[in-house]
């Protein structure tokens, strides 16, 4: 299997670390019960199986055509989630937005941030791209128009 990612991103899986310094942006409520199963479930399970190291096949840029590889779309940099975070853009208007927008209950933008200034900027970018349906990294794809920022 080919691995590709935003060269922002590429240490992760060159060195096998995760991301740690991310904030969520959700209620009280659910902060608690995520830091409970973090220390509970996700901390022994990534002590027992650690992130290995690996080089990427691909290193992806913003703005780049991926006509060579068969698709009529470009990379779209928009950091924030990570630092890494891409989008796809078609040729038709159809964005794969990664976790970098959701719609598990309603179209919103990552609860989980490493960089607040930096999802931000991705934000106002994403504004001017004709972009016609969202495909989220979690919930139902949905058109446009439903975003609200």
């Amino acid at each position: 299997m080919k691995m590709a990612v935003h060269e922002a991103d590429a240490y992760l899986c060159q060195t096998g670390k995760s991301i740690r310094n991310r904030k969520r942006n959700s209620p009280l409520v659910s902060k608690i019960i995520s830091s409970v199963v973090r220390t509970l479930i996700i901390k022994p399970i990534m002590k027992r199986f650690p992130l290995e190291a690996f080089e990427p096949d691909n290193i992806l840029t913003d703005g780049q055509d991926l006509r060579q590889y068969g698709f009529d779309a470009r990379i779209i940099h928009i950091p924030g989630h990570s630092m890494g975070s891409i989008g796809i853009l078609t040729g038709e208007g159809n964005f794969l937005s990664g976790d970098t927008i959701n719609n598990r209950k309603k179209p919103t933008i990552a609860n989980t941030v490493e960089n607040e200034a930096a999802l931000s900027a991705s934000l106002s970018k994403i504004k001017t791209l004709n972009i016609r349906n969202v495909y989220p990294g979690h919930g139902k794809p949905f058109s446009w128009t439903e975003m609200r920022f």
